[in-house]
């Protein structure tokens, strides 16, 4: 017996552990979106005051999106919010499909004439591999600086930077990912900010 990849399309066995994994990927993908670094959450506060004040922006002045079209559900019999290790697989193939089939949509509507990305590396490595895109390929290299890319046909300014949560320094909030903040944090505020907010100013962007 075979049955139809929810992402892929292909033909795989049929088997109880293929259909737990079917039943991941369609709520991955059919879970109610909330809003992306919704204001009441820790990543979302940091977002407010580490990104949008310090560049004079409110988030209505910009548009803010997610790779992956869903929160991870939290209850059984499919905690993929718990258990992200275990389904790891599942998540980063719904990851990839998410960026080739609506995230490039999302980007020849809006035509931004420059793109933040808020992310750890794995996600800066995934926009490199499905757009093909000629940036460093360390996040290092690449964060806090300018690349002019080209997404489905859209030129514009890809400037990636580190995720909310990296950006908050040593004794803002709760100790998580700790040892990230302390290497990333003064760098975020001390130059890639600065960076960041002088390249929107040209585009008259902030203020």
């Amino acid at each position: 017996m075979k049955i139809t990849c929810f992402i892929t399309g292909k033909e795989r066995n049929d088997t109880p552990e293929e259909r737990v994994r079917q039943e991941v990927l369609k709520k991955l993908h059919y879970e109610d979106q909330k809003e992306p670094f919704s204001p009441n959450t820790i990543s979302g506060k940091a977002l407010d005051k580490y990104y949008l004040k310090p560049l004079g922006l409110t988030r209505d002045d910009v548009w803010i999106t997610d790779i992956i079209k869903c929160r991870y559900p939290k209850e059984e019999p499919l905690d993929i919010y718990h258990n992200k290790v275990k389904f790891n697989k599942e998540i980063q193939e719904t990851a990839e499909k998410c960026c080739e089939l609506w995230l490039v949509e999302e980007i020849k509507q809006a035509k931004p004439k420059v793109i933040v990305t808020l992310s750890d590396k794995e996600v800066y490595q995934r926009l490199r591999r499905v757009y093909k895109l000629k940036t460093p390929v360390k996040i290092e290299d690449a964060v806090g600086k300018s690349h002019n890319v080209t997404v489905a046909g859209h030129s514009t300014i890809l400037f990636p930077m580190i995720h909310p949560d990296i950006s908050r320094p040593e004794g803002d909030g709760d100790n998580r990912k700790l040892k990230a903040r302390r290497k990333w944090s003064v760098f975020h505020e001390k130059e890639y900010i600065p960076n960041l907010k002088s390249y929107l100013l040209a585009y008259s962007i902030g203020k």
